[in-house]
């Protein structure tokens, strides 16, 4: 009954024993099957698998995707034109992108398996395809794991990593592989924007060590919602976003290009929200923001807790001069944005006083000043052009 559909299939999930696989497809009178729409393919749980598991897939000339155990040199699967893969990974974790070579998203799974992923030397994998790569981390020998995968590839055009745990309901506490991650972000020469961890406990001096060596990344997600053993959302990181609060961090801020920041750390993470304003680096200077009051609330959004923190500003002055050389200082082209525009401009309007026109104009400069929002030369052009049109800067 099974066999008479399967050229109807763009997409195929089995998970059970793998006698059952084989008696789904089995037919003396059609040993071969054919799947010519097939697209995806996931098959799991299959216990005691070997290497004909697979070979009923053989033909399926538009199979992109597959998840499964990792792939095997002997197999009859169409490897070779496969871009998205998510594989758990035996010994054999070096071969993965030579038996795949055209993966653009690789998701490697670590095996329950102890002493399995031993740091041997394995030689350095060169794959040119990756744009995105996933780890998924166990609680045990996940950074034996980590190293042996950082150690063994080198992928020059991956621009997204990410390191999740492997079940939610585990409490990581990762011991991040410095060194293998040096050895190979110097072997990939790769330009990393997107960087995220979940579940994984690092330690907060480990991430800012990370960070550090990825000032390419523009979004940053760090969620430890289910993670109770260890968080590396601290008082440290979030100063170091900043500006350091030591010697040891005060070179630069980490991620100077940061376009997109989620911290979720779940509702029983302790919050500094001033230090967290701070790290945003759009407040005005310290003369300016004596008067400045910090209102935090708690608030439901979506069925979870969401902390809310509002910002109002005290009086402060500004010359002209010193609202065109901040114009001045936005040499940077990023994206434009329409509702800025209507936001500043009614701003703008609706002041009652000159000076208070003038206040709230340089207040909304120094926020496009911000690395998170910034708006082309062009746009500001047209909304200090708005402003001298309304006599506001006379």
């Amino acid at each position: 009954m099974v066999r008479q559909y399967i050229r109807q299939w763009r997409s195929c999930q089995y998970k059970g024993q793998s006698t059952v696989l084989s008696q789904l497809f089995s037919n003396p009178e059609s040993p071969n099957p054919e799947f010519p729409i097939l697209e995806e393919l996931a098959v799991s749980g299959l216990k005691g698998s070997n290497v004909t598991d697979f070979d009923f897939f053989e033909h399926s000339p538009n199979l992109q995707a597959v998840t499964s155990f990792a792939p095997n040199p002997s197999s009859k699967l169409p490897l070779r034109q496969l871009i998205k893969i998510t594989a758990s990974l035996d010994s054999r974790i070096g071969m993965i992108f030579e038996l795949c070579p055209n993966i653009i998203t690789a998701e490697l799974r670590q095996r329950n398996v102890r002493g399995l992923y031993p740091s041997r030397g394995l030689a350095v994998q060169r794959s040119s395809s990756p744009r995105s790569l996933t780890l998924a981390v166990r609680e045990i020998e996940g950074d034996c794991f980590v190293e042996e995968v950082f150690r063994s590839h080198s992928l020059p055009a991956l621009t997204e990593l990410h390191i999740c745990a492997f079940d939610t309901k585990q409490r990581l506490a990762l011991d991040w592989p410095k060194e293998a991650f040096g050895v190979f972000l110097s072997n990939s020469a790769c330009s990393i924007t997107t960087l995220s961890f979940c579940n994984v406990g690092l330690r907060d001096s480990d991430l800012i060590t990370i960070l550090r060596l990825l000032p390419s990344v523009v979004d940053f997600q760090l969620q430890d919602q289910h993670n109770t053993k260890r968080s590396p959302v601290t008082s440290l990181l979030i100063s170091c976003l900043h500006d350091g609060p030591n010697d040891q961090f005060r070179s630069s801020p980490l991620l100077p290009n940061l376009l997109s920041l989620l911290l979720d750390t779940g509702k029983d993470a302790s919050f500094n929200d001033a230090v967290f304003v701070s790290m945003t680096r759009w407040l005005p200077e310290p003369d300016d923001s004596t008067d400045a009051l910090i209102q935090t609330a708690l608030q439901r959004e979506h069925g979870r807790e969401v902390l809310q923190t509002t910002l109002e500003f005290g009086p402060a002055s500004s010359p002209r001069d010193e609202v065109e050389e901040m114009i001045l200082l936005l040499n940077r082209d990023l994206a434009d944005s329409e509702s800025e525009i209507a936001h500043l401009q009614s701003r703008i309007l609706f002041a009652e006083v000159q000076k208070k026109r003038l206040l709230d104009y340089k207040k909304s400069l120094q926020f496009l000043l911000s690395p998170i929002r910034r708006l082309l030369n062009e746009t500001l052009g047209r909304v200090f052009t708005f402003a001298c049109d309304m006599n506001t800067l006379e």
